[in-house]
């Protein structure tokens, strides 16, 4: 079986083909949610915020820009559909058949590969690796919600 398959990862029907140029965690111990909160700059003033709840987080993990793995980042899942100004991916990818994931169980030993998403959110310096409950979608808030 192939592993560490690259798709689309859709938070919400309103999104534009956009990408997010940067982001901040907020990792919630307590109640193992990790809050990241988004930032559009489209370069013509009317930069914009989302958020992004995930809940039951097993593992996540944060890169710099240098220090991803891009054979997962270039793939045709995270080229943008139409050209962007100064470049950019489509933000939201999700790994099926995640080799990180199935490291995690392997080493933990509580749990089987299947009750896990390996999500990736990525912007144009910083990418997040997160692992949660399959369960459990991901919330996704804007300004307008």
């Amino acid at each position: 079986m192939a592993q560490n398959l690259v798709r689309r990862w859709v938070p919400s029907d309103r999104l534009g083909e956009r990408p997010v140029s940067i982001f901040d965690a907020s990792w919630q111990g307590g109640q193992q949610r990790l809050i990241l909160t988004l930032k559009y700059a489209d370069g013509r003033g009317d930069d914009e915020d989302a958020v992004i709840i995930f809940h039951d987080v097993y593992a996540y993990r944060i890169f710099d820009e240098n220090m991803d793995d891009d054979s997962l980042l270039d793939s045709q899942a995270a080229q943008l559909a139409v050209n962007y100004p100064y470049g950019g991916r489509w933000p939201f990818l999700e790994i099926t058949s995640s080799t990180w994931v199935h490291e995690l169980v392997e080493r933990d030993g509580a749990w089987a590969t299947g009750d896990f998403r390996h999500l990736i959110v990525t912007a144009r310096q910083m990418h997040l690796h997160v692992a949660c409950r399959t369960l459990v979608q991901p919330d996704y808030i804007t300004n307008e919600s």
